[in-house]
């Protein structure tokens, strides 16, 4: 008696555009279904053949543009092992990666492809899906395993990962690799003529013979990918889910850094302003109080007195009386009678300093007159720019202060992102080894670069670009352990023997 276990098993298909991922699931289709050449089962629609004979959803589009991945969104379709009907498989065909529409396109399709995984809770492998007529890994397929590399856990890559190489068969595969990717548990060709002709071209005999037997190879290579799948162990999806949520704050804590620093600059330019209209208040401060101390606006004039005063000849402007009711008589301004004024000594005054021949005595003073009506309204405007002065002196005095306080709450939060980022690039290589750090990131530490280049204080300009040094330098650190990790195959070549 048979066993009745029920067996599922999910195999998601990743390549480039116009790898084969669509025609190898008609191939897959017609496995599972005793489709032949003579007699073909369509699931996804061809360039030759528009008809679908299998009652699959597909979202298959520019069929006749070769550039543009045709697979829109993500499909599964699952088949039951004619052999045994307890075993499910559901290969998930994907949009094509480095799509003619771009960058764009393509994280939008690795963000679908990765929810699709997600929903399929458990994976049985992934099968990379490559031409194996290319000669070399081209930097378009480069650039795909990179994308890929940084998207695939550890786990999935080092135990369940497989290779199909399309358009060829185990003697004619010509592509090489590179060390841009993990070596494959299994690597499989097969060559599936019969879906990217005109039917017609069948009745030709030898072109008949030669689909045949392609068919007969490629149909044993799926037999013995089964058998592979069977043997890999299930893998839960959640470290796919990890990668997404550590890779999506990763970039907004350097998003956040980014933005600081330009913080840093718009806050430095600020203090700048602050700092020069604090010192233009305060000159024009320092200038009305020397107005309103001195009286500028009040007049003086001399006025009798019933005593003798004596006055310095050079100081008597500034009001100074060198010795007020003086008892010296001086009798004529040419003679020394005031070297006996008791404020002189050794013939010089105490009060101005100066020698007695320049001073003299009379009998009036300078008395300040009040004001005329004009020179007092002058007087109000001064002092009314004064206190407007202290204001501004204080309001910007103010603000000075606040911009001070903001660089080095700044300063502090550029400071705790260098450790946070540290900490979610390790986070991410404990679970995706292989992740670019430069290629994720690099954009972003050259946006960094050119904003903190324009910080005007050199000073201030040190603290940013010593911070977007340290951090480059940990991106190169850990993309250089991710290609030098135990784990990473320099996976030379696909044998093709």
């Amino acid at each position: 008696m048979g066993s009745t276990q029920k067996n599922e098993f999910t195999i998601l298909l990743l390549g480039m555009t116009g790898a084969g991922k669509s025609t190898l699931i008609n191939q897959l289709t017609n496995y599972f279904r005793g489709g032949d050449p003579q007699k073909l089962k369509i699931a996804i629609p061809t360039e030759y053949i528009k008809n679908v004979t299998e009652e699959f959803t597909h979202s298959e589009e520019d069929i006749d543009d070769p550039a543009k991945s045709k697979t829109r969104k993500c499909q599964p379709y699952s088949f039951i092992n004619p052999k045994n009907d307890n075993d499910t498989f559901t290969f998930i065909d994907t949009p094509g990666l480095s799509d003619v529409s771009g960058n764009e396109q393509d994280e939008e399709n690795i963000e679908q492809i990765i929810n699709t995984v997600l929903d399929a809770k458990h994976l049985s492998a992934i099968a990379i899906v490559a031409n194996g007529t290319e000669a070399r890994s081209t930097s378009t397929m480069k650039k795909v395993l990179t994308q890929l590399s940084n998207n695939l856990p550890d786990n999935v890559i080092n135990d369940n990962l497989l290779l199909i190489l399309t358009k060829c068969r185990k003697n004619s595969a010509s592509l090489k690799g590179d060390k841009y990717f993990a070596k494959p548990k299994e690597k499989f060709h097969m060559d599936n003529t019969a879906f990217c002709f005109d039917p017609q071209d069948l009745e030709d005999p030898e072109t008949f013979s030669d689909t045949e037997r392609d068919w007969k190879r490629s149909n044993y290579s799926i037999k013995k990918l089964l058998n592979v799948i069977k043997n890999m162990p299930s893998i839960p999806t959640t470290n796919f889910k990890e990668i997404q949520v550590i890779k999506i704050t990763l970039k907004e804590e350097i998003n956040k850094l980014s933005r600081n620093i330009d913080n840093i600059k718009e806050t430095q330019n600020k203090l700048d302003e602050s700092r020069k209209n604090k010192e233009i208040a305060f000159n024009i401060k320092k200038m009305f109080l020397h107005y309103i101390e001195n009286d500028v606006t009040y007049t003086k004039k001399l006025v009798d007195v019933g005593y003798k005063n004596t006055y310095c000849s050079h100081h008597m402007d500034e009001g100074i009386i060198c010795h007020k009711n003086c008892e010296v008589d001086q009798v004529d301004q040419n003679t020394d009678d005031l070297r006996k004024c008791q404020n002189m000594e050794s013939g010089f005054c105490k009060i101005c300093k100066c020698g007695y021949e320049r001073h003299f005595q009379m009998n009036k003073e300078l008395k300040a007159e009040l004001p005329t009506k004009d020179a007092e309204t002058q007087l109000i405007y001064k002092r009314k720019e004064f206190e407007k002065a202290i204001h501004d002196y204080q309001t910007h005095n103010s603000e000075a202060i606040g911009h001070e306080e903001d660089l080095l709450r700044l300063d502090s939060e550029v400071d705790g992102s260098y450790n946070c980022i540290s900490e979610h690039c390790q986070e991410l290589r404990k679970i995706c080894s292989r992740f670019s750090f430069v290629n994720e990131l690099q954009a972003n530490i050259d946006i960094m670069k050119r904003c903190a280049a324009t910080i005007k204080d050199s000073e201030r300009k040190k603290k940013p670009e010593s911070f977007i040094t340290k951090l480059e330098q940990l991106i190169n650190d850990q993309s250089f352990q991710s290609e030098n990790n135990s784990n990473y195959q320099e996976y030379q070549e696909f044998n093709c023997n």
